[in-house]
Order: C-alpha cells, then structure tokens, then sequence
C-alpha cells in the first residue's frame, strides 16, 4: 500500500516538473489570431486590359499605389500585384502613353488577396496633319478660278476606327471651321474650304489646330501649322489641246516658268466615260522637274477623249492648276 502511493506521487511529480520545463505550447503561427505576431497583410493583383471586347492585355502600365507611392508595371498578360500591404483604403492609378489616365479606390483587408480590372480607352493620335492652298484655273463648269483651303491629318486610335467620332479644325481668328469628313481612297481626315474669291489670303499664317474626339469623349490636338503660300502663277498647258488626236503615248507641252522658290511640276491625264457624262482620272506624274516644259505619256493611252493639266507644287504642298486642254486618241 505504501508502494502504492510512492509510485502514485512520483508519476505526478513527473508531471508537475514536465509543464514546469515546458511551458504553455508557443503560438507563433502568423495566422493564428492569438500570435504575438498575427499576419494583417493582405495583397492586391491588378488586370490592366484594352477598352472593348476581346479585352487585349495591356503590358507595360505603370501603376501607382497610395499611400505609399508604390510603383509596379503589368507584365506582358497585362497583371501585377501589390504584396505586403497594410489593412487600408488605397488609391490605384495607371499611366501609360497612348490611353487615358484611370484611377480607382480599393480597399485592402488582412489576409486576403484583393484584386481589380482597368480597361483603358486609348486616345485618338494625329498623324501627317498638313495644309495647303490649290489655286484651279478651269474652262468648266466655270469658266472662273477656285481656290480651295485643304486640312487634312490621319487619326488612328488603338481601339479601333470606329472609336472616331469627330475631328474638327479651328483657328484663333476663324474659329471653328468645321469637320473633317473621312476619304477610305486617301486614308485620312480632310476639310476643305472653297472660294472663287482670293479670299484665302486671310488664313495665311494663322496657326490652325485639329481635334480628334472617340467614344467616351477622350480628345487629343495636333500642333499648331499654318498655311505658307497660296500660288497666283498659273501654268498653261499648250499641246495637244482643242480635241486634236494624237497617237497612244502623246507628248504634253506647256509654258515653262521661273519662280522665286522650289517647285516641281504634276502631269493629270483624265479620260471622258461616254456613258457616266464625267472624266476620271487615269494618269499622275509627280515630281517633274522645274525646268521641263515637256513630258511624254508614260504608257499607252486606251482609244478615247481626254484632258490633261499640268499644276505647280511647291515644297509645302501648295498647287496652282492650268485649266483643261482635251485631246483624242484614236
């Protein structure tokens, strides 16, 4: 009975000096709520995608996270994420060229991977803006001169054509002029102003602007151009003329000039359609050199009525137009 009991009090003993040497079991799991330590970090992954269907990822956007002013780029699936971040309300903002700035206010919670989606909406770009002055001599359908201004620029937006809605011109003194429609044959966004009068003398070197607006009303501005050079001299086209014929490949004459500036020459063939009652233009040569006052055709001109002109262009685009001289091939 008495070993009994020693043997009873030494296993509790045991026991006793066990928890002493042991202490409470340590909780040093950074998710376990009751650590020293407790993890309150969460993270935050980011999509950064284009503006419509099929949602393309956009790599290389710079985002901005504050507070903090953490900077990240999205990798080429167009993703990043922000780690190790304190519980808080956060503002997020991208920045990339070519697309529209975008910001939101995202919350981060402890433990838990946030996430959230841009889709950018790509600015329109101006390209190849230009303006010139065409001064057109002509028999028909009058016997007077036009004079047109032309504006013209190519706009391209990564979303698409269709993301146009509007392009338009202004100047300081004129104001808005109006808006550019599009030409598929040229590619490009044009406005032209015309006058029988040599009133465009007034839009010469006034700085002109054009706008370009898409869908969700994101607009960019070209830089300011002016109008250089409006060209009173007219050239005039002698031979072949009054419908003479002429064998397939004529040889086209005109007065040759000498002007103040740099120029070249353009040679417009355009032959009659019988049945439509108009011309359509069947040959251009550019760049023929200042000092020519005659070019052969450059290939074989099918049996038929035609005209031709020859025009001044000067370095800045600018045209002054003989009026029609008509011939026959036969």
């Amino acid at each position: 009975m008495l070993m009994t009991s020693w043997k009873s009090w030494r296993f509790a003993l045991c026991g006793v000096m066990l928890l002493v040497a042991c202490g409470e079991a340590p909780r040093d799991n950074p998710l376990d709520p009751l650590s020293p330590k407790p993890e309150t970090r969460g993270e935050l992954r980011v999509r950064v995608q284009s503006f419509y269907p099929p949602y393309t990822p956009l790599p290389e956007v710079t985002l901005l996270l504050t507070p903090g002013n953490v900077y990240l780029r999205t990798n080429a699936e167009g993703s990043a994420t922000f780690s190790n971040l304190a519980p808080d309300a956060y503002t997020l903002r991208t920045d990339h060229a070519g697309y529209a700035v975008d910001s939101s206010v995202i919350e981060i919670h402890a433990r838990q991977t946030s996430e959230h989606t841009f889709r950018l909406n790509a600015l329109p770009r101006l390209t190849n803006t230009t303006i010139y002055s065409e001064h057109i001599s002509r028999w028909f359908p009058l016997n007077r001169d036009l004079y047109r201004l032309v504006l013209a620029a190519q706009v391209i937006d990564a979303d698409g054509a269709q993301d146009i809605v509007r392009v338009h011109a202004r100047s300081p003194n004129h104001g808005e002029l109006g808006a550019l429609a599009f030409r598929a044959e040229t590619n490009r966004y044009e406005f032209i102003l015309s006058t029988t009068e040599t009133s465009l003398q007034d839009f010469l070197g006034e700085p002109f602007t054009l706008e370009a607006r898409d869908r969700e009303a994101a607009t960019a501005s070209s830089a300011p151009f002016a109008l250089s050079r409006i060209i009173e001299t007219t050239p005039a086209a002698e031979t072949p003329s009054a419908f003479t014929t002429t064998a397939a490949r004529p040889r086209f004459k005109w007065k040759n000039l000498i002007l103040p500036y740099y120029f070249t020459f353009r040679l417009d063939i355009s032959q009659f359609s019988p049945e439509q009652q108009f011309a359509t233009l069947f040959e251009s040569i550019h760049n023929i050199h200042a000092d020519s006052s005659a070019y052969a055709a450059p290939r074989d001109l099918p049996e038929g009525t035609y005209y031709w002109t020859v025009s001044i262009v000067d370095r800045q685009g600018n045209v002054s137009r003989s009026k029609e001289a008509t011939f026959q091939v036969q």
